[in-house]
């Protein structure tokens, strides 16, 4: 079964002698959250398990089989017990009736049943259960009060801490989760004990200040050490408190280990592309292999992928033909001993020194990484002295030999390398390789020059055939770097080179691109502004780095990059030498984050809306539900005291026709039952349960989905939605999907009824319009995606649609809250995806992804 993290289950006993009613009712009130705790046939059984359970609630159908039926079983349960009693009935005769009123019945629930009427009933019966249990013992009110708080402290996924003083007063259990203690451990000890000793100073004057009233509530983010010593971030919301009558701080702590982590991952990845690309740039500008270059290199290749040493090391054989290595350029992070004067490291003969495995792997062009303690005996006593606990290497190649190699350490902690640190330090190992083949055949050139003086006029053709050859090698090299790369003429900005990856980025051959500008090519997209910012900064400081700017590729897709320039000689003439990544994939990533973030913080104050205005509501419901039963004329009770006091109850209830009295009720009870319904959404937008989590073909759940648009009121009548064609598209063999149908159900629909508002809104397209439902697999997730032709959605509006109440509808018609509660059940729910793809004039198609691969332990319940 569900429970509800929101408040401490309500408990319910099922009384109905027909079994099919009885299971349909059972998992309808499990599925809403509430907790059944028996189902029986006959009243007999009834007393038994209500005097034995004390639920909270009973479902007490009116006819039951036996010498006892169900009205005299409420009775005897309101007596003796004081438990709340709905009775649930398709028909009754008015003796039936009439002695039902007598056990004071807290509603009745007609057969067959509406989720709508169940939960109403639910509530409606609890809120006056309460009402009169708060009326009769206030002292019981009050304590329970005390528990449903402390049940919710309990259950909440977040942490929550008050702290007083300097010393944790309370704590709950997701924070002892958070920490790796127990509650009793954290109980009564100074709080900064767990928070990282670089943020303690910070947190601990937050604390202060907010008691004295000087600091403002709020959200920061700090990094807690747990039991076993790991480091994790939580985002703390705190706000000024009384506990025990002195002032104190209550914090809310959520986990966000794991957004820090991907944050990190992608900004790790940017500099290490960003660093390539200075690589890349340098390399080609360098007439000859330098200390002070290279260093720069390297230190860029470090700083950007956070390793604690970067180095080239060149290999040599000695006389006897035996291959020894030798460190040649190091670049340290502070803190760290460089190794670059370590005499051990200089002539290091790998077969000797327990190395073989390293010039076996390093030799086929393989890499060596990974943890120091997994690696063996002879090469820890080498590399533990040198305080490494992680490295990654991999060869350096001149010309088709074998070079040397270059390396990362990891001094500071263990590490595992990401495949983009990998690949990166291939591509500079490739990079510093064609320099170094370069500069070789470079100097063998200036050697050839000097003897050509002296030489016949054949050796020209030879040395023209080594020229040859070290431009096409340069020209691999070139074309190998993953960026976009190009050589433009400074003067008039014609390109007059470009490699692979700029054709890749941009979508355009050579032969389209040589000889013509970014301008003839249409490629910035913000044109001129974008381009004349930039040409200003290359013109007045020689280069610009890290220029971010929007691009358009020859198909028409536009993206977002990040370029860096610099003018160099090519033939005696200026031109500038450009590097280009696309962050386009980059951006929209953080897009999401940005909209979960969003998300996550207005769960809370939904909630919390949500909760204050149920009370009211439920009052102004019962009480119009009351003054309608009061004036009824055809209740006996009615009638009795309208006798008592000379009133003609038919001539008040012309009265209150003639003056609409009864229309102004109905009226108040529809809005409120409409607020009941956004209240509703509200917490539904901010719940973090699930429903029943299985196994389910999407197709079907397409349509039943359909089908429930087909039969809406709203759809029908409003939008008059048989009007529109509907093409299905599905996929013959999809594999079966974990998710709740439900909700998965109410997204589709959710989709389905905004796409038929937008059709129905398109006046200026008279032609009939189109709903494609499409369901496929692309492993390892599974894909629905509803699209119409509709007007579609401009980019200000696509980029706010998942936001809590936004709404482009006029009051009334929508509330801004389907779409936003759609986005927290793909996301939150079944960790999945939902994204629109969506320009003016050309529809919009909305795309759901979701994991096809069953939860892991503790996503799924019941």
């Amino acid at each position: 079964m569900v429970s509800n993290p929101e408040r401490p289950s309500v408990r319910i006993l099922i009384v109905e002698d027909e079994i099919v009613i009885a299971a349909d009712l059972d998992m309808r009130l499990q599925g809403m959250g509430y907790e059944v705790t028996g189902a029986v046939n006959s009243a007999e059984d009834a007393l038994i398990l209500a005097e034995r359970d004390r639920p909270d609630l009973v479902f007490m159908d009116i006819i039951l089989s036996g010498p006892m039926d169900g009205i005299e079983a409420a009775g005897q349960i309101r007596a003796r017990m004081g438990i709340p009693v709905v009775f649930l009935t398709a028909y009754a005769d008015n003796d039936r009736l009439s002695r039902a009123k007598l056990t004071q019945p807290f509603g009745y629930l007609l057969k067959p049943f509406q989720d709508r009427d169940i939960r109403i009933a639910v509530e409606m019966a609890l809120y006056s259960a309460r009402i009169e249990a708060e009326r009769r013992e206030a002292e019981r009110r009050l304590r329970r009060s005390e528990e449903q708080y402390r049940a919710i402290v309990t259950n909440m996924a977040e942490g929550i801490a008050i702290g007083q003083g300097d010393r944790l007063v309370l704590t709950n259990p997701a924070l002892a989760r958070i920490t790796g203690y127990s509650q009793d451990q954290l109980q009564g000890r100074p709080f900064v004990e767990f928070v990282h000793p670089d943020d303690r100073s910070s947190v601990l004057n937050r604390h202060l200040s907010r008691v004295q009233g000087a600091e403002p509530e709020g959200m920061n983010q700090y990094r807690l050490v747990t039991s076993s010593g790991e480091t994790r971030w939580v985002q703390a919301n705190a706000m000024s408190h009384e506990w025990a009558g002195r002032p104190a701080s209550l914090c809310f702590y959520m986990d966000i280990t794991q957004q820090k982590k991907d944050e990190e991952a992608l900004a790790r990845r940017d500099r290490v592309l960003a660093a390539i690309s200075y690589a890349g740039a340098r390399f080609l500008a360098m007439d000859a292999l330098s200390q002070e270059g290279l260093n720069e290199v390297l230190g860029r290749l470090g700083q950007a992928s956070e390793a604690d040493r970067v180095y080239i090391f060149e290999n040599r054989r000695d006389s006897d033909g035996v291959l020894l290595t030798s460190q040649r350029y190091e670049w340290a992070a502070s803190g760290i001993t460089a190794q670059i004067g370590n005499p051990d490291l200089t002539d290091f003969p790998y077969g000797a020194a327990g190395f073989g495995r390293w010039e076996q792997i390093l030799g086929a062009g393989g890499i060596v990484s990974g943890a120091i303690h997994e690696f063996s005996k002879e090469e820890r006593e080498i590399l533990e002295p040198q305080d490494i606990r992680s490295l990654l290497v991999v060869p350096v190649f001149v010309g088709g030999n074998w070079w040397g190699f270059m390396g990362l350490d990891q001094c500071r902690s263990h590490r595992d390398w990401s495949l983009v640190e990998i690949e990166a330090l291939k591509t500079a190992a490739g990079m510093l390789g064609g320099l170094i083949r370069r500069m070789g055949i470079e100097d063998k050139l200036k050697e050839a020059s000097r003897e050509m003086e002296s030489r016949a006029e054949d050796r020209s053709q030879e040395l023209e055939a080594a020229l040859k050859e070290s431009e096409t090698k340069f020209y691999r090299v070139f074309q190998a770097i993953p960026a976009a790369v190009s050589l433009s003429r400074l003067d008039d900005g014609r390109y007059t080179e470009i490699n692979q990856g700029f054709t890749r980025m941009y979508g355009y051959e050579p032969r389209e691109v040589l000889g013509r500008t970014a301008l003839d090519l249409g490629l910035w997209a913000d044109l001129p502004q974008q381009s004349e910012a930039r040409w200003e900064r290359i013109i007045a400081e020689g280069h610009v780095r890290d220029f971010e700017f929007r691009f358009r590729r020859k198909n028409g897709q536009a993206g977002i990059g990040l370029n860096s320039a610099l003018v160099i000689l090519d033939g005696g003439q200026s031109h500038i030498l450009s590097i280009s990544t696309d962050v386009t994939e980059r951006r929209k990533t953080e897009e999401i984050m940005l909209q979960a973030e969003k998300m996550m913080s207005i769960g809370g104050l939904a909630a919390g809306m949500a909760h204050e205005i149920n009370n009211p509501l439920g009052g102004i419901i019962l009480g119009a539900q009351n003054i309608l039963r009061r004036l009824a004329r055809d209740n006996d009770a009615n009638r009795l005291a309208a006798d008592e006091l000379g009133l003609d109850l038919d001539r008040v209830g012309a009265y209150m026709a003639k003056r609409r009295v009864n229309d102004f009720l109905g009226g108040i009870l529809e809005a409120a039952h409409r607020a009941a319904r956004i209240t509703a959404n509200m917490l539904e937008f901010s719940r973090r349960g699930r429903g029943e989590m299985r196994p389910v073909d999407l197709r079907g759940i397409a349509d039943k989905a359909l089908e429930l648009a087909a039969t809406d009121y709203d759809l029908k009548k409003q939008y008059d939605f048989r009007q529109f064609k509907i093409v299905r598209d599905y996929e013959d063999l999809m594999p079966m999907v974990w998710c709740d149908p439900t909700q998965m159900e109410q997204v589709v629909f959710n989709l389905i009824k905004n796409a038929a508002q937008a059709l129905a809104a398109d006046v200026d397209h008279q032609a009939a319009h189109q709903i494609v439902l499409r369901v496929r697999s692309e492993r390892p997730e599974a894909v629905i995606e509803v699209e119409d032709d509709g007007p579609g959605i401009d980019e200000p509006i696509r980029k706010r649609i998942f936001e809590p109440f936004f709404t482009t509808k006029p009051p009334g018609v929508g509330t801004g809250l389907g779409l936003s509660v759609s986005y927290f059940l793909i996301t939150e729910n079944h960790k999945g995806t939902i994204t629109v793809d969506s320009e003016p004039g050309r529809g919009a198609r909305f795309q759901i992804r979701l994991p096809a691969r069953p939860p892991l332990a503790g996503m799924a319940e019941g």
